[in-house]
């Protein structure tokens, strides 16, 4: 890999005056407001060593949670960016939420487990909060802190009383394929809107488990483009301060930007704007409703908007030049698979070479025998 190229992120949040991205097992963080990068140690060379696929911010800022592939949850302290506690756990991490005193994490399992947030940390153990029979694919606490909401690989949506998830309130079912993604607007009491590889968006009561309304995604997504096998929805995020959703779909060269009309039973989505880009990986809106893209390859983040009626690229901020002219380290998870390949091919030629050997040694054990049965008649 050539020197100081930078690698592309594929997650990016927003919180008060942080910018977190995310490159493989890399996290980088930037100041919005100095305008540079952060430099702690443990960013650098003791965070993760796998894929980071999740991440969550306490409501002040002031803690940070990822977790990943590499089977741990990494605390961090906002204030220095040092790793404040580490966690192992039994399998992957697929989500994770911080609540006010507890952390949730879901695992490809299905597994739901809580985490107390407290100084000793050491002296306790994640409990059981709850169980799919297939992978956790989103993870929500509600609003209000009285439900958990989770989806799963098997089109279900589960709705618990937290902290007694046993307890559950209803499932959301409707969806033909996995569910990918879950949100629920700002300051909604009651709705929840959905996405997943049926490529449909859905809107409910998660309270009542009552679908509301479906949009289905491709009449909209009608390009020149193939779209590959299935249409995932990858993202949704929501701006409080327009309110509007930004969607992007797996393979899809744009994002769609929806605003919610209607009342109660009427509820629907209006398509306001496309947006064509040549890739989207992730989206995330920050407080002032500034939409933010993760995607190209070229340029690797992206900024929009919102001007009266449509979104209008960012030019000429000083934030987006610094993250996308920022070098990222090298991708240490790309060696680890790198390397891996190779043990497995030489392991395979190793045991290539002594099938070889044996199939030789029998072959000749054979014509000996064969010889000897001739000599034997003769």
């Amino acid at each position: 890999m050539e020197k100081d190229k930078p690698l592309p992120f594929h997650i990016v949040y927003i919180q008060n005056d942080w910018f977190l991205v995310v490159s493989g097992n890399y996290i980088q963080v930037f100041s919005r407001g100095k305008l540079q990068p952060v430099e702690s140690e443990d960013l650098k060379n003791n965070g993760h060593t796998g894929i980071i696929r999740a991440c969550s911010f306490s409501s002040k800022g002031e803690l940070c949670v990822t977790g990943g592939d590499d089977k741990q949850l990494i605390f961090w302290d906002t204030t220095n960016w040092k790793i404040k506690y580490r966690r192992k756990t039994p399998k992957k991490i697929t989500s994770v939420h911080l609540s006010e005193t507890h952390v949730i994490f879901a695992d490809k399992t299905g597994e739901v487990d809580t985490l107390l947030i407290k100084s000793d940390y050491h002296s306790q153990q994640p409990q059981l909060l709850l169980g799919h029979f297939s992978s956790v694919t989103a993870l929500l606490l509600s609003p209000d802190e009285k439900y958990v909401l989770t989806a799963d690989r098997d089109e279900k949506i589960r709705v618990s009383h937290y902290p007694n998830a046993y307890n559950i309130r209803c499932f959301c079912l409707g969806h033909t394929e996995f569910v990918s993604k879950l949100i629920i607007p700002y300051a909604s009491k009651t709705l929840l809107i959905s996405g997943g590889a049926d490529g449909t968006l859905r809107i409910w009561d998660y309270l009542s488990g009552v679908q509301l309304h479906t949009t289905i995604l491709l009449p909209l997504l009608m390009t020149n483009t193939t779209i590959a096998n299935k249409e995932v929805v990858s993202s949704i995020v929501h701006s409080s301060r327009h309110d509007l959703f930004a969607v992007s779909v797996e393979n899809y060269p744009g994002i769609m930007v929806f605003k919610l009309v209607g009342h109660s039973d009427s509820l629907h989505f209006e398509l306001i704007q496309k947006i064509s880009l040549d890739k989207v990986l992730n989206l995330s809106f920050d407080e002032e409703g500034v939409l933010w893209v993760v995607g190209s390859d070229t340029i690797f983040l992206r900024g929009f908007a919102w001007n009266y009626s449509e979104f209008t690229a960012l030019e000429h901020d000083s934030l987006l030049s610094l993250i996308n002219q920022y070098p990222v380290r090298e991708d240490t998870t790309s060696k680890v698979k790198i390397e891996k390949a190779l043990e497995l091919e030489n392991l395979r030629k190793v045991q290539l070479e002594e099938y070889r050997k044996r199939k030789i040694v029998t072959d000749n054990n054979n014509q000996q025998t064969k010889k000897m049965k001739v000599d034997v008649k003769e």
